[in-house]
């Protein structure tokens, strides 16, 4: 190991040692995962486990806790997750089996190479020159199936990703900055020998192609700069530049050093052209490189390497591609998966139940049912099957169907907190909240890190006014998920007022296209008197969600007391486009009108309103007040009569007024 990557390991350990990851050494992830080693980079962490279930370890990777609240780190997290499982397998790539979000978190589970990675072979002089160049044949052929594959640019070549078996089969590993190219409309043709461009710095310093220190477009030349940076260390046993100029310049305009080994010419002729400081001048494309290296191979040993044709996926690896796509939330090409396995295995249970997991997130309810049904047929105690039928019962509000469906899942296994909490959501909306609660604490008796549940729970309380315990229990979701943002949505409710906002805000940050935080920000702040930062969260809701009638509403009472009468009565037509039966809109459309100088219309309006519900107070009142100034007494003192009539207690000061106006009215009439 060098001594600049011994110094950059040590700065990461104590970085990482200040950060409270949330597992140690010896912990159970899962009841299922023993953690025996942590392993800290610069973003990620790998915790290597044994899995009790498969008998075998792996390699369970995630971000750092401290990067727990970056949106950003999750999205890395998030490409990085999705390139590594669409590479499947490869004997010379680190295989993704699966992606599993754990306690609210996304984690990739990964093969476990025991034999260490290439930094620990460099310097302890392991490396004759017949099995370098056997390890660099292996690392093109991954370098080039990974291209073929998906046009990938790894940007982070070094031989601490590269890991080695100890039968010394070399294994890529680390996709955190590798860019796949998505195909879209607009990028529809690829270059046969140049795989799909990126641009931006990324990398490790000393492995940097120059083109990434000048934000020139980076392609796969880059990696083959990288590589022959590594492929030099392991011929000669050291790094191929002078260490004294900063890392640009030396990229930029060192040439590297002479190999005082005795290499065969053609081999130095290799790597000075994989260190050419234009890409034009490297090889341009791993191919190409390694019938170079494979001709040096066999010159020096009398072998070839026998390249092995890509391994085929199996059923099972089929079924966890097909989760970990669904995790990652491409439905499409998890169903692409399922099907596969269901060609090979019609009988596969668990993959009819994945079918319909990724047809549900499509919402795709019917298919999904038939696929959940078909799982039961052939497995009639198959509990997941249950309740994830019972899930698309409740997506369908058919909640008796629902409940029915939780209670055969824990008759099966009555261990299960997610139908416990999925029963109690169920009954929470059919209003039966007391049951409901006895469904949440059973499932946080089963799993007190529960977030769904403690926020479920949350919300029966909420129901029931027991809002100090309410508050209590989106803490506690809240304190094992900070990025639950329907629990912060939750806990705004249950404060109200200013206090809300800032949680309202919260949600928003995590998902701005949370409508109902939107919505509720804008509520508060009406109430707050803000009328115009109101009017621009009703704009935000509408923008998500056109046809939200009570925002239209809301909005063109804010629009009001902002004097902005005209826009207002526009806000109000647009809720009676959407529910002509409206009363207050019409009510409201009618007030609007009336400050607008259109009498008639909004006699008409309040006419309109008076239809739909004849006994609205505010309708009446405003009626005659607007007859009374056109004239038309009669009818005016009809409407004050009415009001005086229906009139709730809450209009009791306003009585004794109407009838002084009836009064003078008769006199008239």
């Amino acid at each position: 190991m060098g001594l600049l990557d011994n110094l950059r390991r040590k700065k990461e350990d104590i970085a990482g040692a200040d950060e409270q990851e949330r597992w140690q050494i010896g912990d159970i992830i899962e009841n299922r995962y023993e953690i025996h080693d942590i392993k800290r980079g610069g973003f990620g962490i790998v915790y290597i486990c044994y899995d009790h279930e498969y008998k075998m370890p792996l390699a369970i990777k995630t971000f750092q806790a401290r990067f727990l609240h970056s949106q950003k780190a999750r999205d890395d997290f998030t490409r990085e997750s999705l390139t590594w499982i669409k590479l499947d397998k490869h004997k010379n790539i680190v295989k993704a089996i699966y992606v599993e979000n754990i306690e609210y978190q996304p984690y990739i589970f990964l093969e476990y190479i025991a034999g260490g990675n290439l930094d620990d072979w460099l310097y302890t002089k392991m490396l004759d020159l017949p099995l370098a160049m056997n390890f660099a044949v292996q690392f093109c052929n991954g370098m080039e199936y990974a291209y073929e594959k998906m046009q990938l640019i790894h940007r982070d070549i070094k031989p601490g990703n590269i890991l080695l078996t100890s039968d010394k089969t070399l294994k890529i590993t680390d996709f955190g900055l590798a860019k796949a190219r998505e195909t879209t409309p607009e990028m529809t043709e690829v270059p046969n020998d140049i795989s799909y461009i990126q641009s931006g710095p990324a990398g490790t310093l000393l492995y940097m192609a120059p083109e990434q220190f000048t934000g020139k477009e980076i392609d796969t030349r880059a990696d083959i700069y990288a590589f022959g940076i590594v492929l030099y260390q392991m011929v000669a046993g050291s790094y191929p530049y002078p260490r004294k100029s900063p890392w640009k310049e030396m990229h930029l305009k060192e040439s590297p050093l002479s190999i005082k080994q005795n290499i065969p010419r053609e081999l130095n002729a290799v790597i000075q052209k994989c260190l050419e400081k234009e890409p034009g001048r490297r090889y341009q494309n791993f191919r190409d490189l390694k019938v170079k290296l494979s001709k040096i191979y066999f010159d020096l040993t009398g072998e070839r390497i026998i390249e092995e044709p890509t391994e085929e996926i199996e059923i099972w690896e089929l079924n966890d591609k097909g989760i970990a796509l669904d995790n990652l939330g491409r439905y499409q090409e998890a169903l692409t998966c399922h099907d596969k396995a269901l060609e090979i295995n019609p009988r596969f249970a668990e993959s009819w139940n994945n079918k319909g997991n990724a047809l549900r997130n499509l919402v795709k309810y019917q298919e999904a049912l038939a696929c959940y049904n078909k799982a039961l047929e052939i497995n009639p105690r198959y509990a997941g099957a249950w309740y994830n039928k019972g899930n698309v019962m409740h997506d369908l509000g058919k909640y008796q169907e629902a409940l029915a469906c939780y209670n055969k899942a824990l008759e099966i296994n009555p261990r299960y907190a997610g139908a416990w909490n999925n029963k109690g959501n169920t009954l929470d909306e059919l209003g039966m909240h007391q049951e409901a609660l006895a469904c949440y604490d059973k499932a946080l008796d089963i799993n007190p890190r529960h977030a769904e549940a403690w926020n479920s729970k949350g919300n029966a309380l909420q129901n029931l006014g027991r809002h100090q315990e309410a508050l209590a229990c989106y803490d506690k979701a809240l304190e094992i998920n900070p990025r639950d943002d329907e629990a912060w949505y939750n806990k705004g409710n249950a404060l109200g007022k200013r206090e809300a906002l800032a949680c309202y805000d919260k949600a928003l940050e995590i998902n701005p296209r949370h409508v109902k935080a939107w919505y509720n920000k804008g509520n508060e702040l009406s109430n707050l008197g803000m009328h115009q930062e109101a009017v621009m969260c009703y704009d935000k809701t509408l923008e998500i969600n056109p046809r939200h009638v009570k925002a239209w509403y809301n909005k063109g009472n804010a629009l009001l007391k902002l004097g902005m009468h005209q826009e207002a009565v526009i806000c109000f037509d647009k809720v009676l486009e959407i529910n002509p039966r409206d009363d207050e809109a019409w009510a409201n459309k009618g007030v609007a009108l009336v400050i607008l100088g259109i009498h008639e219309d909004a006699v008409a309006c309040f006419d309109k309103a008076l239809e739909i519900n004849p006994r609205y107070s505010e309708a009446l009142i405003n009626k005659g007040n607007v007859l009374s100034n056109l004239g038309r007494n009669q009818e005016a003192l009809l409407s004050y009569k009415n009001f005086i009539k229906f009139a709730p207690p809450k209009y009791a000061v306003y009585i004794e007024g109407v009838k002084e106006t009836i009064r003078q009215l008769e006199e008239i009439v």
